[in-house]
């Protein structure tokens, strides 16, 4: 209790005035009551501010973050609201497959559009590269959505060794079948590409270079007509 009323109460058992005492000693129990209720109020509302203030920053910051996860605009360009399209790519190896064979489908059918198209029954030399490009454009864009729409393989680790043997061993094909003939550098060709695989196999490599080549001398020099030795020049001198 504060020293004032203290003195009143005293006062009030010595003295004669005691309802004026009594009076006075509840008036200044009231006042200090609302003084330490105003103190109280002023605490709750600094309490209450500061806690506003902490969840408006913690607020602007969590907005901030998101807005640098997000894309960046340009510089001098605003922001445009609306909904915002991104494409995930779930399967890397299946997406890029399909793209590659698209623009080898597009290839095929420049290169068939300098050569006569000719018809289904009488086919130009521009028909089946056209028509390959087709396919390959309709399997290009099958598996790139593929790629989009299901879980896949991620690209593996680029593999320079059986690149070159692969690309180097239709190079050498070209360049040594107009002298040694279609069926001998059909087998060469196979037993080299087939070198680049780690499970690599001699005899399996063989015979599936025998029999590719056999299929290859009948669906080409006898089926189609194409101009092309079967056996090493030299041996036909």
């Amino acid at each position: 209790m504060p020293p004032l009323v203290l003195r009143l109460l005293n006062r009030l058992r010595r003295g004669p005035d005691r309802a004026q005492a009594v009076a006075q000693a509840a008036q200044l129990e009231r006042k200090e009551a609302c003084d330490v209720g105003v103190v109280l109020d002023r605490q709750d509302a600094d309490l209450h501010r500061r806690d506003f203030s902490a969840r408006t920053t913690l607020h602007r910051s969590m907005e901030f973050e998101r807005d640098l996860k997000g894309a960046t605009p340009k510089l001098g360009r605003s922001r445009q609201p609306g909904p915002q399209l991104r494409m995930v790519i779930r399967s890397p190896k299946d997406f890029w497959a399909g793209l590659l064979f698209i623009g080898l489908g597009i290839l095929a059918i420049w290169v068939g559009s300098n050569y006569q198209l000719g018809s289904a029954a009488r086919m130009g030399p521009g028909y089946f590269p056209r028509i390959l490009g087709i396919m390959l454009i309709v399997l290009g864009a099958l598996i790139t959505l593929r790629g989009i729409r299901l879980d896949g393989e991620a690209i593996p680790k680029w593999h320079w060794r059986p690149t070159i043997v692969v690309l180097g061993s239709v190079v050498v094909y070209g360049i040594i079948i107009g002298w040694l003939g279609m069926a001998i550098s059909t087998v060469l060709l196979i037993v080299a590409s087939s070198a680049a695989s780690h499970e690599f196999r001699w005899k399996e490599s063989l015979i599936a270079g025998f029999l590719l080549s056999a299929m290859a001398v009948g669906v080409f020099v006898v089926g189609l007509g194409v101009q092309l030795p079967i056996w090493p020049t030299f041996l036909s001198r």
